[in-house]
């Protein structure tokens, strides 16, 4: 016999490869074949331990999801020993800087035998010391996997049918059918389900059944394909058995084009069925908010798949589809729901005017109302009523939602954003490290762990979440977004995070051109910062309030005087409006503490009061909040006391440290608060200094004069923390962007 798949014994303790166990006594618990892979590689290892990225690349030689694989497999061998002895746990001790180890007293004394060990077993005893330490201590986030049910529960994924039709084009409702089958399955709280995100990801076609299961880390796998010809539906489906590869049950449906929701209903039972786990009866044909007309529900399924590409374009397509179906059902309030989130994207991703996303996402909201409920309703009434001072209200739907679909992408991303406000980071953690694990190839979750992490002191685990985006969506926005943080935020390094930024092959997105043409301005490229800015500029009917922003920082070079006549002349040419011009020069003279061209834009007569302030808190930039601090410095605070739950506060999360990194407007909102601490303002000030903001790339430029910093600016320490921060990053970056004294400057 093969002598890695021999039974080890470490006094009551018995491991046994070959039957994927572990047992003490009565008690025996089962683990997968890769857990225990893991044992034999660090069993062969005798005693010495295997680094992270030997048994990676032994084990997952493809590495796609191959760090989350073994973060849950090392998740279940510390709940197999937590549930065999209450105090085994504690015998994992991390050696800091050199590697791990399992205080042998303490195991010892977990499984206490009355029979001695036989000599010959002594170098076997240390070996799984050392690999027990390796498979439960060397990913950085064990800690946050723990729970209280000794058996983990069967996992599956359901991947998308693959379209076998005559004329291959239902490939979306074959993803539709995939998709409903794995929404039934997420109300079974025995069963944990790979979301959509994840499973999704894969061409079926391409990868082969147990490649994908292996590196989703799943035990079994649902596989299926469609066959549409004329008006029949055929679907026929298998479920597998990844430890073996074997089919446990199959099976095929037939139905008229009109039944399908009849036979989606058939096959998601048959299939929970298959894993000996009912449906209850009350769950059958429960669609609320979903259409009944076939076509209806292909475009929602195509514009649905679009709006989570994140980008401009894809935002137009999906909006264009989604509301076709709405055409052909009024009744599909889902599609509804969807065009509202793909406004809520579209005011990061771009796509659509500010205009039309505040005057669409109204009139879809009042839509909604007249609509039974159901969870993307409700997260719909989440995010209008937190857009329209009611956070509270926000609050309770978000919560609704999330208990009702709890494995919908969006749904999980939006509740873990807002609700809790008191948890600590590690909490916060725990919640994204979980995520991950039902939706392993979840970009936009990787990102947020990743810059938590960074925060938490856990640099390790935010760089290879970083690299583990890289590795699943190598030209994607995400990736993009990461790498600038990586460079930008974390680094200081704005020659590197250009690079990236101009080395991005993805879908077009305002969000890459806003970092190109930032990066450009504070690496002194100030003229192929402009002639992006030309071809852009010309493509838009109205700038986007990104545009608005690089404008600005031109319009700055020009008040300063180091433009060549070359760039004079082509800012010269920008197909701006003059109404465009005065507010972006409205927006640079409240940078520089000048309130009078804000009154003058805004006002009434030259004259903002405090009512007519309230009417401005929609606008989509931060010289709302910066007017306030003004007026605040001026002597007139009920600017500042008129902003309770301002929107744009809220999306800040300046109360919770748990859910973002440093952000230099969180020194603004600390000034406007009367009970703002002034010496954790300056400490945030000083980390926002050290992790710059992405969103805020060259902001940094107007420290000594933007009412940003009125809050801090008074601090006996100020001037030297602003001077030294100043010296060693925009005056060393090329000298593309001057900083910006008062007393310089020409009004």
């Amino acid at each position: 016999m093969d002598d890695s798949k021999q039974a080890l014994q470490l006094g009551s303790l018995s491991i046994c490869p070959l039957s994927n166990t572990v047992s003490s006594r009565d008690k025996t618990v089962k683990v997968t074949p890769k857990v225990m892979s893991v044992v034999v590689s660090l069993i062969d290892a005798q005693g010495e331990v295997l680094t992270r990225e030997y048994l990676l690349d032994k084990l997952w030689p493809n590495r796609v999801g191959a760090d989350e694989s073994l973060t849950r497999a090392i998740s279940d061998v510390r709940k197999c020993l937590k549930s065999l002895s209450s105090d085994a746990a504690e015998a994992v001790v991390t050696i800091p800087k050199c590697g791990y180890q399992i205080d042998s007293t303490r195991l010892e004394a977990a499984f206490p035998t009355d029979k001695p060990v036989a000599p010959n077993h002594r170098n076997r005893h240390f070996a799984i010391l050392s690999l027990l330490a390796g498979v439960v201590l060397i990913a950085l986030v064990a800690l946050f996997f723990m729970a209280d049910k000794p058996q983990p529960r069967p996992s599956i994924a359901v991947l998308p049918f693959v379209d076998i039709s005559p004329a291959p084009d239902s490939q979306f409702l074959g993803a539709g059918i995939a998709e409903d089958v794995l929404n039934n399955l997420t109300r079974i709280e025995e069963i944990l389900v790979v979301s959509r995100t994840s499973s999704f990801a894969f061409n079926t076609e391409q990868n082969a059944t147990q490649d994908i299961a292996e590196k989703l880390n799943v035990d079994y796998v649902l596989e299926g394909t469609i066959r549409r010809d004329h008006s029949r539906v055929r679907v026929s489906a298998k479920l597998i058995d990844t430890s073996n590869g074997r089919s446990v049950w199959a099976n095929r449906f037939e139905r008229e084009y009109q039944d399908l929701f009849a036979l989606q209903d058939d096959l998601s039972e048959a299939i929970t069925h298959a894993l000996k786990i009912n449906l209850l009866s009350s769950d059958r044909g429960k669609r609320v908010g979903m259409t009944s007309y076939p076509r209806a529900y292909e475009l929602f399924l195509d514009g649905r798949a679009l709006t989570y590409q994140r980008n401009s374009s894809s935002l137009q397509q999906a909006e264009a589809l989604l509301s076709q179906a709405t055409l052909l059902d009024p009744e599909f309030h889902m599609a509804n729901a969807q065009r509202f989130i793909v406004f809520e994207l579209a005011k990061t991703y771009g796509g659509f005017s500010a205009k039309r996303i505040n005057e669409q996402q109204a009139h879809l909201y009042f839509e909604l109302q007249a609509a039974p409920d159901f969870p993307l309703k409700k997260l719909v009434n989440a995010q209008y009523a937190r857009d329209n001072h009611q956070p509270e209200l926000s609050k309770q739907q978000i919560r609704e939602a999330y208990i009702e679909a709890p494995h919908d992408p969006y749904i999980q991303n939006f509740a873990i954003n807002y609700l809790l406000p008191d948890r600590s980071i590690s909490d916060y953690l725990h919640e994204r490290i979980a995520l991950l694990r039902r939706n392993p190839l979840d970009t936009v979750n990787m990102l947020n762990l990743a810059e938590t992490a960074y925060m938490a002191g856990e640099k390790t685990l935010s760089l290879d979440t970083l690299n583990q985006i890289t590795r699943v969506e190598p030209e994607g926005l995400m990736n993009l977004i990461g790498t600038v943080t990586k460079h930008y935020s974390f680094n200081h390094d704005p020659h590197k995070a250009l690079e990236a930024a101009l080395q991005y092959k993805g879908p077009p997105s305002v969000i890459a051109e806003d970092f190109i043409v930032k990066l450009l301005l504070v690496t002194g490229r100030v003229e192929d910062a402009l002639a992006h800015l030309q071809q852009h500029v010309a493509e838009q009917t109205a700038p986007s309030p990104q545009m608005k922003n690089q404008l600005m920082f031109l319009y700055h070079k020009k008040r300063q005087g180091v433009l060549s006549p070359r760039v004079l002349s082509l800012l010269a040419e920008l197909p701006l409006s003059r109404n465009v011009v005065a507010e972006i020069n409205m927006m640079l003279d409240i940078q520089y503490g000048d309130a009078s061209s804000f009154e003058q834009f805004y006002g009434v007569n030259g004259e903002v009061d405090v009512f007519r302030f309230k009417q401005l808190m929609n606008i989509p930039n931060d010289t709302v909040l910066m007017y306030a601090a003004i007026k605040k410095q001026q002597g007139y605070p009920e600017y500042a006391r008129s902003l309770t739950d301002y929107p744009a506060i809220e999306e800040l999360k300046c109360d919770d440290k748990a859910l973002r990194y440093p952000n230099i407007m969180c020194v603004l909102v600390s000034y406007l608060r009367e009970s703002g601490d002034e010496t954790e303002a300056f400490r945030e000030f000083q980390r926002s200094l050290k992790v710059l903001h992405v969103r805020h790339i060259g902001m940094e430029m107007f420290i000594r004069t933007s009412p940003i910093y009125y809050g801090v600016n008074q601090h006996p320490q100020f001037n030297t923390v602003a001077t030294d921060f100043l010296n060693n990053t925009f005056e060393q970056w090329g000298g593309g962007v001057a900083t910006v004294r008062k007393d310089d400057l020409a009004l």
